[in-house]
């Protein structure tokens, strides 16, 4: 008789947030990282597609969301605290070995006035608009995190934000 060995390994996926901010007035530079919180969702929508073959649906992608509010993220957590619907992108995933990374990038022009303070991504996700303006997304958040500094945008401020899943 032939025994089999059932052999259980967890896994974790820790999320690492990297806030760059370039001052183009000055040149000055600074470099926040911090970690965020996974989703019961998202692990739930990673989970699934691991389980299955899946295509990311037609016209469909990762979106970067953004917001202003502040608070303790939380593994219940759905969408930002206080959205900034304009500033939501699609972003794209780079893998590297057991890491997936997804960059956003706001230029000088891009998304003054606002306050950035806390940061995800959804999948697979799909930006809803209303007379030309994004006012929404359809999606899973994956990750929440909330910046450790307040991060206010101005047509000086190049601003970049890295999300990164590390799987181990």
């Amino acid at each position: 008789m032939v025994s089999k060995t059932e052999s259980k390994q967890a896994i974790t996926v820790i999320g690492i947030a990297t806030i760059k901010i370039k001052h183009v007035d000055t040149g000055k530079e600074e470099e926040y990282t911090t970690t965020n919180i996974m989703t019961n969702a998202g692990l739930n929508e990673i989970a699934s597609h691991w389980a299955t073959p899946w295509t990311m649906p037609k016209d469909y992608s990762y979106v970067m969301e953004v917001g202003s509010g502040t608070g303790t993220p939380s593994n219940t957590d759905t969408g930002m605290f206080s959205p900034i619907y304009p500033c939501f992108e699609y972003t794209s995933p780079t893998v590297s070995g057991n890491q997936v990374s997804f960059i956003a990038t706001y230029l000088p022009s891009q998304c003054d006035g606002y306050t950035f303070q806390e940061a995800g991504i959804a999948f697979p996700a799909q930006l809803q608009t209303s007379n030309g303006a994004v006012s929404g997304v359809s999606g899973t958040l994956v990750d929440h995190l909330v910046f450790p500094i307040a991060v206010q945008k101005t047509a000086s401020i190049y601003l970049e934000i890295i999300i990164t899943f590390v799987i181990v």
